[in-house]
Parts: structure tokens; sequence; C-alpha cells
């Protein structure tokens, strides 16, 4: 009796310590199975602009933070590393294994991009920021586009609203007719042109001597542009509308992401949800209480009515025609009714 009572307690003893074995194995961080991940991160946008570089940074400080024996950035940010021209290039090529950029600068490479500078196709704020989200519809489609170049965009953030900044006031289309104005990529462009305006490329640093030389008449630009460059101090009008609208995506390869283990894939999903939440909500809020009140000061801000605004979009209706002649058309419908039929 004492003995099969015995054989019976070794028994379940032995059967407790397989289990105690194999759960503690399954409990093991898989952060453990390989070393900590050293990663290069790097964007050309500078420091001087308050309302993203935090953010930008945010994203790195909790990817740091939260993957520590997982994940590690080193990061350069204002073109310490790479330039605009050189980003792209440099993450193919090894240089950074991420980059941040923004989508306007990018948009010939990888058209997609442009459904969401199209001019008005927003009437608030708010949808803009949820179509940016990781794993919204528009996301996962922009994804899909991006992976057949090998790239993939690990988090995106909206930047506000882009408006019209001149040296005189504008209420209507024929107001536009023969400015010359500063813009930032092909569909802002297109816009511009469809207003009548000359559309001039060049870096937003040298935008301030060339409207006080006379060279541009103003740009078209969300408001960080002009309250990171000072341009308030030469702009007179502002014509306050969503004449267009560009993101700030982080990018890695789809190889690249595709071979990080899954831990780091969490940690950089986590960096990235904050990213587009602090990016859209506290930009947005940054801008309402550090740039419009300056600006408020110096500028005329002209709100136009129903009216006016519907005469802007009329106006700008053949850009949506361009824009689908650039992208697979089933895909660009797609994209167009992810955001006009919510």
């Amino acid at each position: 009796m004492r003995d099969s009572k015995l054989k019976r307690f070794c028994m379940v003893f032995l059967v407790g310590l397989i289990c105690f074995i194999l759960v503690g194995q399954t409990g093991i961080s898989y952060a453990g199975t390989h070393k900590e991940l050293k990663l290069v991160m790097s964007t050309y946008i500078p420091a001087s602009y308050k309302d993203i570089h935090p953010w930008q940074q945010g994203f790195v400080d909790y990817v740091n933070k939260h993957g520590k024996g997982i994940v590690q950035i080193d990061f350069y940010h204002s073109s310490t590393l790479l330039k605009l021209r050189e980003a792209i290039p440099g993450l193919q090529a090894g240089t950074a294994d991420i980059i941040l950029h923004q989508d306007s600068a990018i948009q010939g490479t990888y058209p997609i991009f442009g459904v969401t500078e199209l001019p008005f196709i927003y009437d608030n704020y708010d949808d803009y920021v949820m179509d940016c989200r990781i794993g919204s519809p528009l996301f996962n489609l922009i994804n899909k586009e991006l992976k057949k170049k090998n790239m993939f965009m690990i988090a995106n953030a909206p930047n506000p609203f882009e408006h019209i900044w001149t040296l005189k006031p504008v209420r209507k289309p024929e107001d536009m007719k023969g400015l010359k104005l500063r813009c930032s990529g092909r569909i802002e462009s297109l816009t511009l042109k469809a207003l009548g305006t000359a559309p001039v490329s060049m870096p937003s640093a040298e935008v301030f001597m060339a409207m006080k030389r006379g060279t541009v008449d103003g740009l078209m630009s969300y408001p960080g542009t002009v309250g990171g460059r000072r341009l308030d101090d030469v702009v007179k009008y502002c014509t306050l509308g969503n004449f267009g609208a560009y993101t700030t995506p982080i990018f890695t390869t789809r190889d690249r992401w595709d071979s990080w283990p899954q831990d780091v894939k969490d940690v950089m999903i986590e960096a990235g949800k904050e990213y587009n939440f602090r990016n859209g909500l506290n930009g947005k809020i940054y801008h309402l209480e550090t740039y419009f009140p300056r600006f408020n000061r110096k500028i005329e801000m002209i709100k136009l009515t129903k009216e006016e605004t519907a005469a802007f979009k009329k106006a700008t209706k053949p850009v949506y025609d361009t824009w689908l002649k650039q992208v697979d058309k089933k895909v660009g419908e797609k994209a167009l009714a992810i955001i006009q039929n919510r």
C-alpha cells in the first residue's frame, strides 16, 4: 500500500515537474531568442518644426524605452545622415533601416499617397486622422500598393490642412490667376495649375527671401512651414481651406520588415500608434495654441463661405481625374471610396 502511494506521489511529482518546465519555457520572452536589434533611423525634417519633431522623437523614445533587450534605434534628424532626396535611396541601400518622410516629396514614385493630398477631399480633420491610423482600410490599401515596390509603412500621421498664404487677398479662384506660389509636391502643383497659378518648387528655407525679393507671391502650405520658417513676417493674407494635405509616414523596406522578429514588430506598431495619435492630436493643438495666435496678430486670416469654398472645389475637380491616371484606376477608385463613402 505504502509502495503504491509512493509510486503515485512520484508520478504526480514528475508530471508536475514536466508541466512546470513546459510552462516556464513558454513564458520566456521572445527577446531571449535573439540579440537586441540595433537600427538606424533618419529624417531630413528639422527640429525647428516644433509641431512634428517632438512626435518623431517620441516614436524613437517609445521604441527605445519599451524595446530594451529587443530593439533600439539610433536616430538622425535634420538631414544629419540623409537629405531629402537621399532618403529613399539611403533606405534601400541600407544606410538607414527606417526613415521618416513627407508623402508630398515621394508622390511621384508612390502615387497612391496622392489620395489624401487631393484638394477638399476631407471636410474635417478628424476623418483624415482616422484614415492615417494603423490598420485602417486606407492604411492597409496603401501598404498593399507599397509592397509592389518593396516598401512598408510602419506608421503614418497627418499634418494639418494646407492653406494659401499670399501678399494679396484671395477669396475666389480668379484671385489666384497669374500668381507664383511655392508648393512641395505633384498634387499641390496640379491644384495650383487648376487655379491658374504658376507653381514654384523650392526648399522651404528659401521661401522667406524669395517673397521679400518678389520671386514668389506666396505659398501653398500647412501652417507648420509658415510658423517654423517665420514666414508670417512676410505673408500678408491667408486663405483658409483644405487646399491639400500631406502626411509624414515612417518607412522601412518590406523585406526588412518581414525579417524582423515578431516582438520587434510589436514594439514598432505600438510606437506607431502613439506617433499617429500624438502627431495628429498634439500637432493640431500646437498650431492652434502657438502658431495661430501669432498669425492672427500679423496676417489677415480669410475664412471662405460655403459658396466660395464650392467655387474652389469646382475649379480643382480636374486634379482628381489626373491623379486617377497616375495610379491603377481600380486602386484609385477604391481609395476614393474609402474616404468619400465613410
